[in-house]
């Protein structure tokens, strides 16, 4: 059995049955991220397809990343690092599925992944996550690397399965904190991990947005 990723997340999932989401992601003002192979991200999930902006580590900037992981349309795509993404920008992001459903990507007002494989109306979330490599069980009881300050989701919407947009509010979406392993983990137990053992995060649903920062 591979060992599962060693990551802390601030998400929230969207009750409904959804065709799309979008809000403004705001990247953090500061980082830390240094390990070769560690990193953070933040994006919309929609199903098993991920879409947002992520930092590797020793990049001073981020850039805008597709995980289409469907079994009929893998695919990864992937922008470049530049300035645009730098600390403290925001950017609009919104993923949806078509009238055909295809799944589409827009970053900014512009256009940049469209799958060749339809899909249908499945479930949504909005991610806020950091991850570290791990060669060992050993390494999940070591020292945290990744650290920022906060980032944000606002403007938070969901595509109902009528392709009518939605506000993101505490009657259909809800807030949570994970990381991973814990103690529901196959294969565990796991060491502990050090502090921080979640992200801080503020969740603020009726006014369509959420913070989540790594201290």
């Amino acid at each position: 059995m591979s060992l599962p990723e060693f990551n802390k997340v601030a998400r929230v999932d969207v009750t409904p049955q959804v065709r799309g989401l979008s809000g403004q992601i705001t990247i953090p003002a500061t980082w830390t991220n240094n390990n070769t192979g560690d990193f953070f991200n933040f994006y919309l999930g929609l199903g098993s397809v991920e879409c947002g902006v992520s930092n590797a580590a020793g990049q001073p900037y981020l850039h805008w990343f597709v995980n289409n992981n469907y079994a009929n349309d893998a695919a990864r795509s992937n922008g470049p690092y530049t300035a645009a993404f730098g600390p403290g920008t925001s950017h609009a992001l919104q993923l949806y599925l078509d009238t055909s459903g295809y799944i589409h990507f827009v970053v900014d007002g512009t256009e940049v992944y469209k799958s060749t494989g339809v899909h249908s109306a499945t479930t949504g979330r909005f991610i806020i996550a950091a991850a570290q490599v791990i060669n060992s069980s050993a390494d999940y009881g070591g020292t945290w690397r990744v650290y920022h300050d906060a980032a944000s989701f606002t403007s938070m919407k969901y595509m109902d399965a009528s392709g009518n947009w939605q506000n993101v509010t505490s009657s259909n979406a809800s807030g949570t904190k994970t990381h991973q392993p814990n103690a529901n983990t196959p294969g565990g137990p796991y060491p502990a991990p050090q502090a921080p053992v979640d992200y801080t995060a503020t969740f603020m649903l009726d006014s369509n947005k959420f913070y989540g920062a790594l201290r």
